[in-house]
């Protein structure tokens, strides 16, 4: 698959690119190798509202075909694949399989998958303290605390 951006692809909308950014993976050939798998997983590890439909347009996006156009067969044979999936690499986690034998599309560091992507989750600034004047001007318009 030559290399094209992600925002070339169907299916991707703004918040599914910048997810998709946000756990490193930045072009088609980048999502085709680490797998939607991986990163359907590793959005969700980082905390995002993933759903299914996110799962079948990653899908879509690599066959360039529309999700919605998927039959209950397909959907189903994708969701069975994010279980075994999952299953390995809760085992791969756990240690009952090695590195050389980790489920494919599973992250290639020894350090564990989800952990890897919780790491990198941002931090949130603190929330800015009112002043005694803003929350009196709120309470005065009738929006106080």
């Amino acid at each position: 698959m030559a290399q094209r951006e992600l925002e070339q692809l169907p299916n991707l909308g703004k918040t599914t690119l910048m997810w998709l950014r946000a756990i490193g993976i930045r072009t088609t050939d980048s999502l085709a190798e680490k797998g939607i798998y991986y990163a359907y997983v590793g959005m969700r590890a980082r905390g995002f509202r993933v759903t299914t439909a996110v799962l079948f347009s990653l899908e879509g996006a690599l066959r360039n075909l529309p999700w919605r156009n998927f039959d209950d067969e397909e959907k189903q044979a994708l969701l069975a694949g994010l279980a075994r999936f999952e299953k390995g690499l809760a085992r791969f986690e756990e240690g009952l399989v090695s590195f050389e034998e980790k489920p494919a599309g599973a992250p290639l560091t020894k350090t564990g998958s989800t952990k890897c992507f919780a790491s990198a989750a941002p931090k949130r600034a603190p929330r800015r303290a009112r002043s005694a004047q803003s929350i009196s001007a709120a309470k005065k318009r009738g929006r106080g605390r």
